[in-house]
């Protein structure tokens, strides 16, 4: 019975492969964004931190994540993903600066 139970619980939290399951979050700089910032990987049914890292482009400042390149700020930077899904995360910048002043 314990065994049962025991097995029970494992594969609840497995995809019916032994493996546990997890989404991996990439991000994208987009057409005009440079730089790197590292995947991550999200534990199912767990919140997943969005890196507070951004890309760089001459001319503006990074202020959050777009589901779709050149969309709609959907994250902040920092901000929390809660879908059990792969996803890409794009570079959304804010308003134009010079010398890091608005």
């Amino acid at each position: 019975m314990i065994a049962c139970l025991i097995a029970f619980i494992v594969f609840s939290a497995c995809d019916g492969k032994n493996d546990f399951l997890e989404y991996t979050i990439t991000y994208n700089g987009g057409a005009y964004g440079t730089g790197e910032i590292n995947a991550g990987l999200k534990e199912h049914g767990k919140d997943f931190i969005l890196s507070t890292s951004t890309f760089k482009r001459t001319g503006y400042k990074q202020t959050g994540w777009s589901k779709t390149d050149g969309g709609s700020k959907n994250f902040n930077l920092g901000g929390i993903y809660k879908d059990n899904a792969d996803i890409t995360f794009y570079n959304r910048y804010g308003k134009w600066y010079v010398n890091d002043k608005y």
